[in-house]
């Protein structure tokens, strides 16, 4: 028993030792000189003259990649300028700075102390806005088909990868769909497509659907831009017949489909195959799609219910023709049956 104990009290007196000595080589570490960010608008549009004061401005910390919130908050002087100070200067500690400007939120790239500077610099471009979509260009347009056998349903990703040559953020125009506000992308939905998520977009916020299109009212600035929403598409058939029609010239379409599902379309050239998520996708493209082009896409050899959804749901109506059918030839039968009764005892 006493050997026992002893044993324990060693072991305690081991971890306490590592313990003390742990905290004593942390509070030995000098803490994180303090440093200052000094961030500003920079207006690049040609010819604007437009004011850069009191525009918010937020400078996110980032700690080994993971965003720290809330972020600090300033607003720009009359030189577009904004300071933040006493920010950790350590090597693992990242900051992007976002300043917003008519409507549009912009961003620095990461910003870092240097070894053995306390200060650091981030310039962040804004743009005028304008209505006109001249500018815009869709380089590339991917649309990713998943089967999911037990919902009966496809799964659909749609990826639309822009450029805007100009200099100016594009707003687009007011729709009343979209609550009066600018359109500045349409993106066209297949009858049926059941909406499941946009990337970084909030409905009914900034980005609206009607009827079989989706609204986005984000500014898009100059340079690459994207736009990316998911959706399901049930069917009720090993045939399905799909319509995607584009708003605009597409430079390239690529389509994946799952793997085992046949594919046929008119404007569509197989590409072979691409591994996505540990799969092999089919791969179809179609180059230099016109704006307003319906590219249609028949599907088969899709997993269908035993009995077609689309006869499914009329078999609640079909019950109560057959019951209304039976009742009708019973109670008509019963009066013919009456009126025999009623004939042999009137002779």
């Amino acid at each position: 028993m006493r050997c026992r104990r002893t044993t324990t009290a060693l072991a305690l007196l081991a971890a306490l030792t590592a313990w003390l000595m742990t905290v004593s080589r942390t509070a030995a570490q000098p803490p994180a000189a303090q440093g200052i960010i000094e961030g500003r608008a920079v207006l690049a549009s040609s010819g604007s003259t437009a004011p850069l004061s009191d525009l918010p401005v937020s400078l996110f910390t980032f700690i080994n990649g993971a965003r720290q919130v809330p972020p600090a908050a300033s607003q720009t002087d009359a030189q577009g300028r904004a300071r933040f100070e006493q920010l950790n200067t350590s090597a693992n500690y990242t900051y992007t700075l976002y300043i917003k400007f008519k409507d549009t939120i912009y961003q620095s790239d990461d910003i870092a102390f240097t070894a053995g500077s306390l200060t650091a610099q981030a310039a962040v471009k804004v743009y005028d806005t304008i209505a006109d979509s001249r500018d815009l260009g869709v380089d590339q347009h991917h649309v990713v088909i998943d089967v999911d056998s037990d919902s009966h349903s496809l799964g659909v990703v749609e990826v639309y990868l822009l450029t805007n040559n100009g200099d100016r953020a594009i707003t687009g125009a007011p729709n009343s769909a979209a609550n009066n506000r600018p359109v500045s992308f349409k993106a066209t939905l297949p009858p049926g497509a059941v909406i499941e998520g946009i990337d970084d977009r909030q409905p009914n916020v900034n980005v609206f659907q009607s009827g079989d299109q989706l609204l986005d009212t984000v500014p898009i600035p100059p340079g690459p831009a994207s736009f990316v929403f998911s959706y399901r598409l049930p069917y009720n058939r090993s045939t399905v017949a799909i319509g995607l029609t584009t708003p605009y010239t597409v430079s390239t379409i690529n389509l994946l489909v799952a793997p085992g599902v046949g594919v046929r379309g008119a404007r569509l050239v197989a590409q072979g195959s691409v591994n996505a998520g540990s799969r092999l996708f089919q791969h179809f493209s179609a180059r230099s799609v016109p704006a307003g082009t319906t590219l249609a896409i028949e599907l088969s050899n899709l997993p269908a219910p035993l009995i077609p959804l689309d006869v499914l749901q009329w078999l609640p109506l079909a019950a109560t023709s057959v019951a209304l059918a039976a009742a009708l030839f019973a109670a008509s039968r019963k009066k013919n049956d009456d009126a025999s009764a009623t004939g042999q005892t009137a002779a």
